[in-house]
């Protein structure tokens, strides 16, 4: 019984630091970083604002097997607002970190050529602490722990394939990270080599509307934990802007998700359906980044997926511009 189609949804297509899922409607999205996230912000600095702005287009959806399905038009814009607040806990630096985003559309959306409806507005927020156990200046290595929790509030809608935010359910996540300086200082230039992995648990949905032969049934949402890891390389060219371009590489896997209907196990038939939605991707991810004063920063980014399974593959550009104070 085809009770979705090819409702595949994109993954997240913004990516700031130490961030968040950006969740549609069967939340197939890990969490995506940027360079400079296991940085500590110096003593004098309390307070970052920083505002994103990402396209990203995609015209190839991949299944779980691995065939393309092309006929495929799946591109939207995202904006996200993060605050940074640095504070201390038993000496060691820490961070809370507030994201909010707000999705759009854009034009028409298709899946192997199947039109699907699309619904604009504000994602989940996500809420970040990270604290800073190990800072050597002398090596420029750190090691930063983190969690993640996302409430169940976004602008999602039930009668749409494409939303700016998941079914209704919590997910927590656990970040470890670092980064080691593998030549020169903050003062030269510098390479500096980083290493994060993010594990996000959800919690079951049990508002989501299933579209059946029998019309839409109540059904229990579900999405297994997801895993990802990233790898940067930062080369920073003049240290007294912090003018650096980075290459990075990004895995996700898990994250696969099933929709389990009760109405259905009455009649007879398998109650639990497997979406065909994943959390699989490889990306390569180019960045560049500058401050123009000695409180506001601009970066860019780029990201092309180099393989998709259960999801799309996306290309991604982005801008984002930073305050200090």
């Amino acid at each position: 019984m085809k009770l979705f189609g090819k409702q595949k949804i994109l993954r997240s297509v913004f990516r700031a630091v130490v961030l968040l899922p950006l969740a549609f409607s069967e939340q197939a999205f890990a969490v995506t970083f940027t360079p400079y996230a296991t940085y500590v912000l110096p003593p004098s600095i309390d307070n970052m604002a920083i505002l994103y702005n990402f396209s990203t287009y995609a015209n190839t959806y991949v299944t779980p097997s691995g065939t393309s399905e092309n006929n495929t038009r799946v591109s939207n814009n995202v904006s996200l607002l993060r605050y940074f607040r640095s504070f201390s806990v038993a000496g060691m630096p820490g961070a809370f970190q507030y994201f909010q985003p707000y999705v759009g559309w854009l034009g028409n959306q298709r899946i192997g050529g199947e039109t699907l409806p699309s619904h604009n507005g504000f994602g989940q927020p996500t809420l970040n602490l990270n604290i800073w156990p190990y800072v050597n200046e002398n090596t420029g290595t750190t090691v930063v722990l983190g969690v993640n929790l996302s409430p169940p509030v976004s602008s999602y809608n039930s009668r749409y394939t494409l939303n700016p935010g998941a079914p209704p359910a919590w997910s927590e996540g656990i970040l470890v990270g670092g980064h080691t300086t593998l030549f020169g200082n903050a003062r030269t230039r510098n390479l500096v080599l980083e290493a994060l992995s993010l594990t996000t648990f959800y919690q079951n949905s049990d508002t989501f509307l299933a579209s059946t032969p029998r019309g839409p049934m109540s059904a229990v949402y579900h999405e297994k934990t997801s895993q990802e890891l990233d790898f940067f390389l930062t080369y920073t060219f003049a240290p007294a802007k912090l003018s650096s371009v980075s290459v990075g590489y990004s895995k996700t896997f898990g994250g696969s998700q099933t929709i389990t209907i009760p109405g259905l196990a009455q009649l007879g038939v398998s109650s639990t359906v497997d979406t065909g939605n994943r959390t699989d991707e490889s990306t390569l991810i180019l960045s560049a980044n500058t401050f123009v004063t000695r409180s506001v920063f601009l970066s860019a980014y780029g990201y092309s997926d180099l393989s998709a399974r259960g999801g799309t593959k996306n290309r991604t550009l982005g801008v984002a511009a930073g305050f200090m104070f």
